[in-house]
Parts: C-alpha cells; structure tokens; sequence
C-alpha cells in the first residue's frame, strides 16, 4: 500500500518521505495542543448535542438547523471513541490535516505545483491551523469541505463539487462565502464550464439539500425551514446594521478579537502586508517575480469572509478561524513570487518560521479561550457518577460535565444562552426550547441536582430558590478563568 501511495504521489512530484515527516509533525502539533488547551463551552455543547442524537433525541438549541454535518460527524467519533472527552478534537483533527490535500489540489491547479506545495506546508504547520482546529468546534470540518468544494470545482467535477458545497455550507452557514471564489474561477476563466455541467452543481446542492429540508420541516415545521436556509441570521444583521439599539453580544469585542489575532495571527498579518507590498510594487503586472494573477481568487474569498463579519454584530477570537483558508492561498502566492529571489526568499521562511513559533508559544503559554479544564472536568463527572444515580438529571448550562458523566439536562438543554439572547427571536425560541415556565416545573417537579458555573448564572439567573443547597464544589481554574463548579441538592423545605 506505501508502494501505492508513492507511485501516486510521484504523479505530483511529491517525495514520500517529505509527506510523511510533515503529516508526523503536524499530527504532533495538533495533538499537543489538543492534549493541552482548556475545554469550552461550545465545545461542551456539541459534544452533548452529539450523544443526545446518539441516543436518539434532539437537544434544545438550532444544532440540526445550524450545523448538523458538523454534529453528525462528533457523533460518529463519539461512537468510535465510546464518548471520549477528546471525541470531537479528534475528527477536528482529522479533517485539518485532510484539508492539505484538497488545497494542494486547488492551488495545483489555479496556479501550478510550487504553489500548491507552499499552500499544503503553510496549511499543516501554520500556527493558525494547529491551535484552532484543535479545539472541538465547527470551523475545522466546514473548512475542509470549504476546500474540498474548490478543488472538486476547478477539477471540473461539479456534481461532486454542488454536493460538497452544501456539505461545507451545512457545517457552517459561512459557507455561503464560497460562491465568491467559484465565480471568480468562471469569470477569470481559469476554468471553462458548459451549461450542463454548471446545473449539475445545482443537482449535487438539490440531492442533500431537499431531504434535509423536509427532515428540517417534519421536525420544526416553516420556522425551521426559515432557521436552516439562514433567513434568521439575516434578521439578526438587519437588527445589526439598521436597528437603533444595540444588540446584546454573548461575548468578544474588537479589543480581544484584535489582540488574538495578532497571537494567534502574526504569520497571516505579515503574509497580507506582504502582498499589499507587492501590489503597491506592481508586481501583478505578469513579469518575472511577480504575484500570479489569480491570486485575485484567493483575495475575493478573503474579501467575501471579511464583509460578512464586518455585517454580524459580535467578533469573537474563534471566527479567525474562517479566515485561514484564504490567508493560506495567498500565502502560497507570496512564497511562489518571492522564490525568483533567494536573499528576500530565505528571509521570508526565516521571519515566518519565527512568528509561527512566536504564535503557537504565546498560545501554550496563555490560552485565548477555555472554561473547563481537563482536570476539573473529569473530577466533577466521576464525583457525579459515584452519588447521583443515571437515572437522575443535572441542571447546567455546563453540559460538558454530564456528558461525561453520562447523565442528561432537562430538556437535554444545550445551548441555554438564547434564553438571555435579545437578538434571538421569541418565535425561534419557543421553536428551539421549553419555556421557562415548563423549566421551573421540570425543576420542581422531576430535578433534585444542578451544577452552576459562570455560563449556568449568565444563562440561568436567579433561577434556584432556597431549597437548592450547595453541597460540594470542584475546583476549575484555567488560564483564561477562574471557573469553580459548584454542585447544588435540592431539599425539601
């Protein structure tokens, strides 16, 4: 099979041996970084929204309608895993380091294989990769689809690409942004495609996406038809960018957005100064040593991403992830222009090797983001496990903690911050979740254990009366945050 794999990828001009050394220290970095960095909220939801399809149920909260490929996906590794705390890092992972290989394809072929090699390097040891796709979020798998959907476009496979494009689409709505670069690929003419084949990428879009609407409607009915196409974020931006008052953020801020850029960013900051370098310069005007010209594809994705959340009300750290494809691109374009001169070419590979490493030390030493440790949430779910019985539900918003432990929330409530969103309509919460009315009875009537935290206070307020007691606390500290996890028996009065 090695023999295989090297015949194959001497059709590229790739060394085997150079693959498997830059797949080994990626795996590495990634795995470390995964081991190392607190858990978060998001992530904890996911998790549990996972095990509840799992077992057959639906969690409170728009995961079917927002992201089901990338749920769907956790909870086939969670099955695997048998429910690992790692479960959903592990695929994220995964789909990372697969994205090398659809991207080298896409720059292969948009530009040529020097390029394509820079963009597969950048893309496996860039430090935005490794410390953001080792978290259990959603950008890891919809970036890969991302990729994917171009590489499959440009190689002319366009019911394949229209079938990946709603799988990228259906991991993250930002997916949408892809229709920037296609056109862009038809416009400039890098690719030539007849009629035919361009409605067969509406097919391949219609054969996922018809089915999945009528599960969407069977289940939700025509407000989740409306939640799913998207129509509720464009409410959210209309409210954002027309509305009088402002709109209540469930946390980020320009200040930090900004400051974990720059740690998490530096390489990808210099790569975009670089090319404003060059285009200043002139040096898209086709001579030697100048920038290709379709680095314009690239540059529109980019373009495309930046206007969308320039348009969303909130900027959080963890939306840099979305941009790294692009910046990747046309990172590859920058190192493919400054190859034609070796001083100014070994002194790029110098100063980006050294922000890399500067990114990834900065982030070990000092996370960006992380409410649970790995520590404190293993002790709370073994604390769990030896005095409440299965059976029993746990109220929290830190769900992360009875998915571990193996019970459920009431409701299997995962994402309870819409309760506290003034953005999220009442029309999708009452699609989305119980009532708070049907919550305080749960509580009363059928709940004698909870666990509180600082999301469980945001989300919850007030919610306990006097005849919940708290009985024991774990202590969570990360570097991002003190976080205590306070356990809470209700006694009769």
């Amino acid at each position: 099979m090695a023999n295989q794999l090297q015949r194959h990828l001497l059709q590229y001009h790739i060394k085997f041996w150079e693959v498997v050394g830059l797949i080994v220290l990626s795996s590495l970095l990634h795995g470390l970084f995964a081991f190392h960095q607190p858990f978060t909220n998001d992530e904890g939801a996911y998790l549990y929204d996972a095990r509840t399809l799992l077992i057959g149920s639906l969690s409170g909260g728009d995961t079917l309608t927002k992201t089901p490929v990338v749920v769907m996906l956790f909870a086939t590794s969670e099955f695997i895993t048998r429910h690992s705390l790692f479960a959903a890092r592990l695929i994220n992972i995964l789909c990372s380091m697969l994205t090398a290989w659809p991207l080298y394809i896409f720059m292969r072929r948009l530009i040529d294989e020097k390029t394509a090699r820079y963009g597969a390097i950048l893309w496996l040891l860039g430090a935005g990769p490794i410390v953001m796709n080792s978290l259990g979020h959603t950008q890891a798998i919809a970036t890969f689809f991302m990729a994917a959907t171009l590489a499959a476009f440009i190689s002319k496979r366009i019911l394949s690409a229209g079938l990946l494009f709603v799988l990228a689409w259906g991991s993250r709505k930002i997916g949408v942004v892809l229709l920037v670069p296609l056109l862009l690929l038809m416009y400039m003419r890098v690719i030539d495609i007849q009629t035919v084949r361009k409605r067969s990428f509406f097919v391949g879009i219609a054969v996922i996406l018809l089915p999945y609407l009528f599960l969407i409607y069977w289940v939700y009915g025509s407000s989740g038809i409306g939640h799913a196409l998207g129509a509720s974020y464009t409410s959210i931006i209309s409210e954002h960018v027309l509305g009088s008052e402002e709109i209540v953020s469930w946390g980020g801020g320009l200040e930090r957005f900004s400051s974990v850029g720059v740690r998490i960013g530096l390489t990808y900051i210099l790569i975009l100064v670089t090319a404003l370098t060059l285009i200043v310069r002139n040096l898209f005007s086709g001579k030697k040593g100048s920038v290709d010209y379709r680095i314009a594809v690239p540059v529109g994705y980019l373009a495309a991403l930046a206007f969308l959340y320039f348009l969303w009300p909130i900027l959080l750290p963890e939306y840099l992830g979305d941009f790294l494809l692009p910046l990747t691109m046309i990172g590859a374009c920058i190192f493919r222009a400054l190859s034609n001169n070796t001083i100014v070419y070994r002194a790029a590979i110098i100063v980006v090797s050294v922000a890399t490493v500067w990114s990834l030390a900065s982030i070990w030493r000092t996370p960006w983001t992380g409410m649970f440790s790995r520590t404190a949430i293993t002790e709370a779910a073994t604390w769990l496990q030896e005095h409440v019985p299965k059976n029993e539900q746990i109220f929290t918003a830190a769900v992360i903690i009875p998915y571990m432990s193996g019970h459920s929330v009431p409701f299997h409530i995962s994402h309870p911050q819409w309760y506290q969103y003034s953005f999220i309509s009442q029309e999708d919460k009452r699609v989305f979740l119980p009532s708070k009315e049907a919550l305080q009875d749960e509580l009363a009537t059928h709940v004698s254990w909870a666990i509180l935290d600082q999301l469980s206070d945001y989300s919850y307020p007030g919610i306990l009366n006097a005849s919940w007691q708290p009985i024991h606390v774990v202590s969570n500290t990360t570097i991002y945050r003190v976080n205590p996890l306070r356990v809470y028996l209700k006694h009769a009065i």
